[in-house]
C-alpha cells in the first residue's frame, strides 16, 4: 500500500510558524560570562582525566557554568554556543605560534583547523552543542578519556605560555526548543566573529 504524499508546502509552512513563535519569545537564551581564565592553572592533560579535576580548574572555571543550575534545571541539559575569547588582543601572534608548535607534535590529541587565511582576531574559537557543554568544555581544556575527541587542547599549549594567557569565554544557553537552529546559530557567530581556529561552512 502506498502511504499518502507528504505536501511539502504544508510542511514548510508548519515549520516556519513554528520557527517564528519560538524567535518571538523573550529571554531567547541567558549568557554565562567565564572571566579571566588563567590558562597556567592548567594541569598536565596526562595526569588529569575529565572525570577527576583539580579543585583548582573547578573554582575558577566550572564555578562560573552552573551559576544557572536551579529547580532541576541544569546547563548540560540545554542547547549552548560558546566563544573562547582572548583577554589581550596582542596574544594573537604568540597564541598562533604555540598552536603551530603543538600541531606538529605527537600530543595524541585533536585540534581543530586553522583557516587558509588566518583573521587577526582577539576570539579564539566558536563552538556549539546541543547538551552537555560542560563535557565539552573540559575537552577544550585538554582533558578527557576519548583521545578522538577534538577541541582546543589548552593544556598541552596554553598552560605553560610565559606571560600568563589569559581567557574569556562566554557561554549562551538557549531554550531546548531551540535545537535544530544551534548550527546556524554557530555558522552566523563564527562568520560575524572571525575566530582564529576553526572552520565552519
Amino acid at each position: 500500500m502506498i502511504e499518502q504524499m507528504i505536501n511539502i508546502e504544508d510542511s514548510l509552512n508548519i515549520a516556519l510558524r513554528q520557527a517564528r513563535d519560538v524567535f518571538n519569545r523573550k529571554d531567547l537564551f541567558k549568557v554565562i560570562e567565564i572571566p579571566d581564565f588563567d590558562c597556567s592553572l592548567l594541569s598536565n592533560p596526562y595526569e588529569t582525566d575529565g572525570g577527576d579535576l583539580p579543585d583548582i580548574i573547578k573554582d575558577s572555571f566550572f564555578k562560573y557554568l552552573h551559576q544557572y543550575d536551579y529547580l532541576g534545571e541544569k546547563v548540560n541539559d540545554f542547547p549552548c554556543l560558546y566563544v573562547f575569547r582572548l583577554q589581550n588582543t596582542s596574544d594573537y601572534e604568540r597564541v598562533i605560534e604555540a598552536i603551530k608548535a603543538v600541531k606538529s607534535e605527537d600530543i595524541d590529541r585533536v585540534l581543530p583547523p586553522f583557516k587558509t587565511n588566518i583573521p587577526y582576531s582577539q576570539y579564539l574559537y566558536v563552538g556549539k552543542v546541543n547538551r552537555d557543554v560542560g563535557g565539552r568544555l573540559v575537552t577544550h581544556l585538554g582533558y578527557y578519556q576519548t583521545n578522538s575527541n577534538h577541541g582546543l587542547q589548552l593544556a598541552f599549549w596554553a598552560r605553560n605560555m610565559k606571560p600568563s594567557l589569559f581567557l574569556s569565554v562566554s557561554v549562551y544557553r538557549f531554550g531546548r526548543e531551540m535545537t535544530p537552529y544551534i548550527s546556524s546559530f554557530e555558522n552566523i557567530l563564527a562568520h560575524k566573529l572571525q575566530p582564529l581556529i576553526g572552520k565552519h561552512k
